[in-house]
């Protein structure tokens, strides 16, 4: 089953224009998993970067129980989103990064 990858509230407030581009790109690859739907703020990884003013978006689909836990393992993950994550990443790094 593949996850949903909705866009996480975090990240659209402080990059709205860096998640539209990374969603579009998704879109333009036929990735199913992102949805232009919102998702609350979930503390991650990416908050400190945001507080310091580096861009930074959160792709995430949920926060399970063992989140951040050692009982977070891969079992958790979506080997399809997990696909679609990655080739909607690397192709956003050609037009994002300088």
């Amino acid at each position: 089953m593949i996850s949903d990858l909705p866009m996480e509230l975090n990240s659209r407030n402080a990059a709205p224009q860096l998640v539209d581009r990374i969603w579009s790109i998704a879109e333009a690859l036929g990735h199913d998993a992102f949805r232009r739907t919102a998702q609350g703020p979930i503390i991650d990884d990416h908050v400190p970067f945001i507080a310091a003013g580096i861009p930074a978006v959160d792709i995430i689909d949920y926060v399970p129980p063992v989140w951040h836990t050692t009982d977070d393992v891969p079992e958790y993950c979506s080997p399809e989103a997990l696909r679609q994550v990655g080739e909607t990443v690397r192709q956003s790094l050609r037009f994002i990064a300088p």
